[in-house]
């Protein structure tokens, strides 16, 4: 979801590159949930032929920026990965304290419809954010 939303907004930032998303605890090749197609349709956002991926230690560094989607999946990252850790955020670190700001985005599997499109509104918030802070510091 988060690849989606972001892909979205990156549109019109040539600057800006995805290099997609990976999870800790990914499994390869797992279809994204219905809940979250149909969600990311709702948004007319496309995201083709999206399948999961786990992490690795090649996309880790072609990467000038790492985004995690909470905190445990961050120490997770920098444990395993340490030579990344400068390039490491949460999603949620760019807002404002009132929004939110280092919260972590909660785990909307299992919770049901209200739960994805909560997560929704909050990459809504947050990826603006980010890429402000990417235009700033690029």
């Amino acid at each position: 979801m988060a690849e989606g939303f972001f892909r979205k907004a990156i549109q019109g930032h040539s600057e800006i590159e995805c290099l997609g998303s990976a999870g800790v605890a990914a499994y390869d090749g797992d279809r994204m949930s219905p809940e979250t197609a149909a969600l990311l349709a709702n948004n007319q956002i496309e995201l083709a032929d999206f399948s999961s991926r786990m992490v690795t230690t090649e996309l880790l560094e072609s990467a000038t920026h790492i985004y995690a989607m909470t905190r445990s999946h961050l120490a997770m990252l920098v444990g395993t990965f340490p030579a990344v850790q400068s390039k490491c955020y949460l999603v949620c670190d760019h807002l404002e304290e009132d929004q939110g700001k280092g919260m972590d985005v909660p785990d909307p599997i299992g919770m049901g419809n209200a739960a994805y499109l909560q997560v929704g509104e909050v990459f809504t918030h947050a990826i603006p954010t980010i890429i402000e802070s990417l235009e700033n510091h690029s």
